[in-house]
Order: structure tokens, then sequence, then C-alpha cells
């Protein structure tokens, strides 16, 4: 079952208090699994979305289902389950909402419909589903993209073996009618989002975290409003949009260098992936959807720059920095105009990926146990200096 860890009446985190362009954050309640308990819990957390009424919809993996939280951390329902019928998922992922309220899914090469009950305001009732790809990327966490027309922004990517060679997005209409590409720029360290052995001419066995090494600067990218991608290649300080045609439009940067991973930080995560690729079944030289550096056994001796980049109101875009050793997220929020406006300092290590979801002040990312390696879910409250 889903444990719920209530903040609100706890101690604010006054993070960066010194400094007059970070807003403080506030966690208003933390969920995870419980594994003595039985009902809902996370399995493997794929993707998260909120809807206009600040409920947060959690896609999972593992569950193959959509775990609905109210504004006050409950479950308020589950969307969905593991089979092929009506409303069912194979690998659910990239929960999205349309402008009327439909929340979207993606599931292998499908896209899910569910509209929302009128009676709960959950977006519960399935209203089918369309072909969105012949190039899905069924594993994949990057985030299904909303055009401010309406129309979706599923990502897809032409795979070689071994890995991705070409990201894009396809522009789909509500009804499934499908519109132009969107190209992602061809960065050179485009992390495989799985790693994975062949076991005879048509199956395989994927390999949890092996795509990279620990701290691998990993090119991150998502969609805005207009269609354009934003986009960097995580090993400095400078984030590219582009349009439809991979026309460049201009620049976010700031002056922040990469910063030394700390020696026994490093020696412990090389002990780990060496660990994990002696334990392989097959030599590593047959793993496929995975980096030199994992080949080769090695782990960078810098953190990147940017771990991922995620969307907030408008056009503004946070820009997710790694931890660097500390127990906090830090968020670099740019406006429109493309000009740094603040940052953001959460209590907690957030992963990149599925990337942290934000809805006016409140921002929501997942949370992994250091230990255990399971999922859980916060959502914060972002105020401003002096607010309490």
């Amino acid at each position: 079952m889903l444990t719920r860890i209530l903040m609100m009446l706890a101690p604010l985190h006054w993070i960066g208090a010194q400094r007059p362009d970070t807003s403080t954050v506030r966690v208003l309640f933390e969920l995870r699994s419980d594994p003595t308990l039985i009902k809902a819990g996370f399995g493997e957390v794929s993707g998260l979305a909120f809807d206009r009424a600040g409920r947060l919809y959690v896609s999972d993996f593992q569950e193959a289902h959509i775990v609905v939280i109210d504004q006050s951390g409950r479950v308020a329902a589950l969307v969905g389950r593991r089979g092929t019928g009506p409303g069912e998922f194979s690998a659910p992922t990239g929960p999205a909402f349309g402008s009327d309220g439909t929340l979207y899914v993606r599931d292998l090469q499908w896209v899910h419909r569910f509209r929302v009950n009128q009676r709960t305001g959950v977006a519960d009732r399935f209203a089918g589903k369309f072909f969105a790809s012949a190039n899905p990327m069924p594993l994949s966490k990057i985030a299904t993209g909303v055009h401010r027309s309406g129309d979706l922004l599923v990502p897809s990517a032409k795979t070689a073996l071994g890995g991705a060679d070409r990201h894009y997005y396809v522009r789909f209409s509500p009804d499934g009618t499908r519109g132009d590409s969107i190209p992602v720029p061809p960065y050179p360290n485009i992390v495989p989002y799985i790693a994975y052995f062949a076991l005879g001419e048509r199956g395989g066995r994927v390999v949890k975290d092996l795509n990279a090494a620990p701290f691998e600067a990993a090119a991150v990218w998502a969609v805005n409003l207009d269609g354009n991608v934003v986009s960097s290649s995580g090993n400095a300080y400078s984030l590219t949009e582009s349009g439809l045609n991979g026309v460049e439009l201009g620049q976010y940067e700031r002056s922040i260098a990469p910063a030394r991973i700390h020696p026994q930080v490093r020696a412990e995560s090389l002990a780990a992936l060496r660990s994990r690729v002696a334990a392989l079944p097959v030599p590593v030289g047959q793993l496929m959807g995975t980096t030199e550096l994992v080949r080769q056994g090695r782990v960078p001796d810098f953190y990147p720059v940017i771990s991922g980049v995620s969307l907030g109101a408008g056009r503004e875009v946070w820009v997710q920095r790694p931890p660097e050793g500390s127990r906090t997220t830090t968020f670099d929020v740019f406006s429109a105009s493309r000009h740094y406006a603040r940052s953001v300092v959460v209590p907690r290590i957030c992963a990149p990926k599925p990337a942290p979801v934000v809805l006016r002040n409140r921002v929501a990312c997942v949370v992994r146990d250091v230990d255990s390696g399971e999922d859980g879910v916060i959502v914060a409250i972002v105020e401003r200096q002096g607010e309490r």
C-alpha cells in the first residue's frame, strides 16, 4: 500500500534563505511503497501529470495502472489494470492532459484516452485508443507533450542496433490524426533508454541501470506548448530551443561549471557499476543499449552540469541540476523570454526521469530509496522568499 507521510505541519525547509533569487520549498506529502500492506503501491514509476484540480496521476510500468493522488496526498482512484482489454495496459507511461481534461496515456504503440468522470472529477472513463507509432519507445519515461492547440506530441525514436539514433515527436490531434514530426537535435551522447541482451533470434532481456554509467552526462530534452524542443547535451550549462525543422530559436544559459565528484562517492559508484556488470549472464560486449563508459567499467570525474529539463506554467523552463552529493535538488527557472528568473531547491533528490511536473506553485517528482531502490513520489509547494 502507499504510505502517506504528511508534512504540512512540519517546519518549513528554508533552503537558500540568503539568496534573493532562490525560492523556498515546503514538502506537502510523500508517498512510498510499504511492502507489509497489500493495496496499491509503486512498482516502477514511469510518468507524472497534474490535472487542472491539482490531482497527481502516476503511471507505473510494473503495476500497469495509473495511481491518482488527491491534493491532500490520499489515493483517490486507480485507472486501468494489466491486460489487453478496453482501458487496460501493458506498460503505461507519459500521462498527459488535453485542454478538455482528457487523460492520454502511452502504452507500447498505442495512446489510450480517458474522459473525466463528472461525479468524481477523476479522468478514469476509457474513451478509446489510437495507434501512435511504428517506432514506439515502450519503456521510455520521456514525457508526452501537449501543444497549445490541444494536439499531443508523442515521443518516438528510430532505433539502430544497441540504441536510438534519431529521436523526434509526432504530433497527433485528439482524435488520433497524425501530423508533423518534430526533430530532437542529434546529440552524440543521447543515452539509450533500455539496456538489454539477446536471447535467441527474437527474444531479449532488459537489464536495469546499465544503459549508462553513474553520473554520465546525457542529452536531455522536452517539448513546449509551441511545439519547440528545449534540449541540452548536459555537459555544459547551455540549452537550445529549436523549432519544427530543427531551426535554432534561442538559448538558455548560465555560468555554472561542472563539479568534481567526491572520491569516495566516485569509488562507491564505480564498485557498484562493476558489480552489476559482473552479475551479467553474458559478456558485457554482448550488452546492447548501453554506453562505452559501461563497457569500459568507468565512471566520470565530474557531475554533468544539467541532468533534466521540465516545463512550468506558460513557457517557463525548469532546468534540473544534479545533486552533487547533497540531499537536495536545484531547479533553475527560466522565463518565456529565456531569461533566468530564480532557483527552486527541493529538499529531496528528485529523479530526472520521469521528469518532475509543475502546476502553478506545486512541483512533484519521483524519489528513490537509496537502499531498496523503491520509487516514491513527493509533492511540494514553492514559496517565494519571506513567505510563511
